[in-house]
């Protein structure tokens, strides 16, 4: 046996326990456990599900009927030299910062499977078409959960602009000849594209809710059994951040909307609830990573290098969010 094939049987054996715990932890205190999850879908059905739906379905019907191809014409000569990826990377860019996770993943995805992009291309736009949206940095954030569009604005700008430059850094990632324009004639337009849109679209939506849901059912274990306590005590001991803090930021690791929230409510000032924002919402947390890896793993993407692409992004867009907010 070797090392890979003996690790590999380690981590699925861990896998099993941890879902078998999880189980006996559900069927232990089931009343807290529904109430976690049904907040966790009120979230979704309030939030996500009427301002993502008709984005999925749109883009959807775009990728299925064959539209979107004259805009890589378009947007060729800034993905070529910049990204090294043909102009349709552009579309997926734009609407990745248009509608936020996951559609950015999906368009790839389905790009890919129709192959009018190459596996080594598609791992390329991942590092910069895998963004939040205006729609909930603004608004949601923003406006909503700090009462303050001037922090949204930071979050916005800072989280977009490093995924531009994060695209940037991995340009000659599978890199090897020059981008073409587009796979054209690899393209079959779809017979019934009405009927197969709302099908894609309402398999996303849903597959996204009950990822949300999940990752709130988590928070829930987590906290009703204080296994992150030793965590944050730690951290406080060592670097003297506050509990609190440290607690929003982890939730924020697995359920973004969530940890968010609970940053709002801490009583930080501006500045520092803008950087350690910017920080959470670019990295995406748990329920994002999973949503996206729902379709990225159809072109078989290294989670490895996944995991860089957002680590990487994470770190420079905080870093630009830290110089605007002392210049704005």
């Amino acid at each position: 046996m070797t090392k890979s094939t003996k690790y590999k049987n380690i981590l699925k054996c861990l896998s099993y326990i941890l879902i078998i715990a999880i189980l006996i932890v559900l069927l232990s205190n089931p009343k807290a456990n529904m109430d976690s999850f049904t907040i966790g879908i009120t979230m979704w059905a309030k939030f996500v599900l009427p301002a993502l739906f008709p984005i999925l379905f749109f883009t959807s019907f775009l990728n299925l009927s064959g539209i979107l191809f004259n805009s890589g014409k378009i947007f060729a000569p800034i993905t070529k030299k910049c990204f090294h990826c043909s102009g349709i990377a552009g579309y997926i860019y734009l609407l990745s910062i248009l509608s936020g996770y996951p559609v950015g993943a999906k368009a790839t995805s389905e790009l890919y499977q129709k192959r009018i992009i190459s596996r080594e291309e598609a791992c390329r736009i991942t590092s910069f078409a895998s963004t939040s949206g205006p729609l909930f940095i603004l608004g949601t954030v923003g406006a909503g959960m700090f009462g303050n569009i001037r922090i949204g604005v930071i979050i916005l700008v800072s989280h977009l602009l490093g995924a531009f430059i994060n695209g940037i850094c991995f340009k000659n990632l599978y890199y090897k000849q020059k981008a073409p324009d587009i796979y054209i004639a690899s393209y079959t337009e779809s017979q019934n594209i009405l009927e197969d849109a709302m099908l894609s679209s309402i398999k996303s939506i849903l597959t996204i809710g009950g990822y949300i849901s999940l990752c709130y059912l988590v928070i829930s274990i987590l906290r009703t059994y204080n296994i992150l306590l030793p965590i944050t005590s730690g951290i406080n001991a060592i670097f003297g951040i506050d509990v609190n803090i440290t607690n929003s930021i982890l939730t924020g690791l697995i359920e973004m909307t969530s940890g968010i929230r609970e940053l709002s409510l801490l009583g930080l000032n501006d500045n520092l609830l803008s950087i350690l924002s910017t920080a959470i919402i670019t990295f995406g947390g748990l329920s994002i990573f999973l949503q996206a890896y729902t379709y990225l793993r159809n072109f078989k993407i290294n989670l490895k290098v996944y995991f860089l692409e957002k680590i990487l992004h994470t770190i420079i867009a905080t870093i630009i969010c830290s110089i605007l907010v002392f210049i704005f």
